[in-house]
């Protein structure tokens, strides 16, 4: 087992896996926090350090309310019908804070020790669907 010396955990999101022209400074950012991780993640172990990333997509932050707000108010008229915005997403609805909380609790524990160098997507399988935030013509 590794000496319990540290761990990392980096916080990003998919935009690294699903290229956007429109968010290139993003994408490329994540991009790198990718590379980081995994090649960081390789050569820390010798001082006892795992380096993680959790991806998650969508997640119920006041910043997406905010975001879905606008837009289903500039499209819908009606700032409270935001959440039609999401429904396309796998799950139905954007992660809670603490369901991508808890992804970090288990990375940063014990049970994850072997764990390391490892980019784990919380995104209730958004990515491999094809990451569509909004249904189609909406």
């Amino acid at each position: 087992q590794l000496p319990q010396k540290g761990r990392v955990l980096v916080l990003r999101i998919d935009a690294a896996d699903r290229l956007d022209a429109g968010y290139i400074a993003g994408s490329t950012g994540n991009a790198a926090l990718n590379a980081f991780t995994r090649t960081l993640g390789s050569y820390s172990l010798e001082d006892g350090i795992r380096v993680l990333a959790i991806s998650p997509g969508a997640v119920e932050t006041e910043r997406l309310v905010t975001l879905m707000k606008t837009r289903a108010a500039d499209k819908l008229g009606d700032p409270e019908r935001w959440r039609e915005f999401v429904k396309g997403l796998p799950l139905g609805r954007p992660a809670t804070v603490e369901e991508v909380a808890n992804v970090a609790v288990f990375l940063a524990s014990d049970e994850a020790s072997y764990v390391t160098g490892t980019i784990l997507y919380a995104d209730g399988g958004w990515l491999a669907a094809d990451g569509r935030f909004t249904p189609p013509g909406m």
